[in-house]
């Protein structure tokens, strides 16, 4: 009866240290699986482009290749603080000049695109979207060709008179037909400063006049 007994004593110590061992293991892989999770969000954390000197941050900024004539800054504009902020001015040593466009649509349907003499209002908590076919910041007259994987540096200057920096990288995009290189200038471009602005393509429209007086910019045909 002993030697019975402690056979199994032995039995269900080697068991006990068998699930011990299961427990322990699945606890190790639980602990490497949250690592790898947080890699993960740490890497995705890269694109968000985080100021001191503004509360503003650019997340996912990008601009489009071109050869020559003009291109766009896109992305996202995230404000940080308690309260609004605008965006009064932007400046890029990569062009001639920088501005702050919105596309509408007017009564007509026409593709209407407008400088926003205001700039940009980002609410606190915020943010503003800057996507091809919507709300951009316009580069006009580049200096030298924008080639795929380059980077462009911007400086933006705030309402609450802060200004903050960003690192743009070039990509090719041809998505929605959007054409920012205006190579050859057409009769009805307007020079601004010596920089010629031609035809801006947003889907399939032409003859993107822009105004220097007024500083709108108006399409003569609607999307198709």
């Amino acid at each position: 009866m002993t030697t019975f007994s402690l056979s199994r004593s032995r039995k269900f110590s080697r068991r006990g240290a068998t699930t011990i061992a299961v427990l322990a293991a699945a606890l190790l892989l639980t602990a490497c699986g949250g690592g790898g999770d947080h890699g993960s969000n740490h890497g995705a954390a890269q694109t968000t482009q985080a100021n001191e000197s503004s509360p503003i941050n650019a997340h996912d900024p990008w601009v489009k290749a071109a050869a020559s004539g003009n291109s766009a800054l896109f992305g996202t504009l995230a404000n940080n603080s308690d309260k609004d902020i605008t965006i009064t001015a932007v400046s890029s040593p990569a062009a001639g000049s920088v501005q702050m466009h919105e596309t509408k649509k007017d009564a007509s349907g026409a593709m209407v695109m407008s400088e926003v003499k205001g700039g940009f209002k980002i609410p606190a908590h915020g943010q503003h979207e800057l996507k091809p076919g919507g709300d951009h910041i316009m580069l006009m007259g580049l200096k030298g060709e924008l080639k795929a994987g380059e980077q462009v540096e911007f400086t933006a200057t705030t309402s609450d008179g802060s200004s903050f920096k960003v690192a743009a990288p070039v990509k090719d995009f041809s998505g929605a037909n959007e054409n920012y290189d205006h190579g050859k200038a057409s009769p009805n471009d307007h020079d601004h400063g010596g920089h010629d602005h031609s035809d801006h393509d947003h889907g399939k429209h032409e003859g993107h006049d822009h105004m220097h007086g007024s500083g709108k910019a108006t399409s003569s045909a609607a999307h198709s």
